[in-house]
């Protein structure tokens, strides 16, 4: 009985500290559909488990690896640079200095042109987020993880709808 016990236990505190589960990433895009030459955004949406964090695009040790997102397949469309938000400065036990990180829910934006001469039809994107993820004492190994986007490319003229807007600011106002 014990042994079951402290079993449990050991699971427990390995699951608590598993830097594999310490941040969840999904991809969403601004419209139902691009129009062919026509313009979108994508967000990547990165929720960073509580008992941990990533180091910001820019940390301020170079020792340390910045989250980066990068486009691996995006033939017939064109992006701008990733738009990072900026970290929150930390400190922690196992640095001199306050570091750069985020927490929580981070989202990264980018701008996406589809070519004028895309073909129509579903198109799969893919882009890569790496990042490192630390708690309050170590940082782990770093991590690179691929994410798709499925995205319909429609004639022009055809009607598009905003969707996912809570992750994109309205512009104008």
């Amino acid at each position: 009985m014990l042994a079951l016990l402290l079993l449990g236990w050991v699971a427990a505190i390995a699951t608590v500290q598993d830097p594999a589960k310490a941040v969840t990433a999904k991809v969403y895009a601004s419209t139902d559909k691009v129009v062919r030459g026509g313009s979108f955004e994508v967000a990547v949406v990165l929720d960073i488990d509580p008992k941990f964090h990533i180091n910001s695009a820019k940390p301020l040790d170079e020792n340390l690896i910045p989250t980066k997102v990068e486009l691996l397949e995006t033939s017939g469309f064109k992006f701008s640079p990733p738009s990072y938000p900026k970290g929150t400065l930390q400190k922690f036990s196992f640095s001199d200095q306050s570091l750069s990180v985020y927490h929580g829910r981070v989202i990264i934006r980018l701008s996406g042109n589809a070519a004028k001469n895309v073909e129509l039809g579903q198109k799969k994107l893919k882009l890569q987020l790496a990042y490192q993820a630390c708690n309050d004492q170590a940082c782990f190994a770093p991590k690179k993880v691929e994410l798709p986007l499925e995205i319909e490319v429609v004639a022009p003229g055809t009607k598009i709808s905003p969707i996912n807007q809570e992750f994109f600011p309205r512009r104008g106002r």
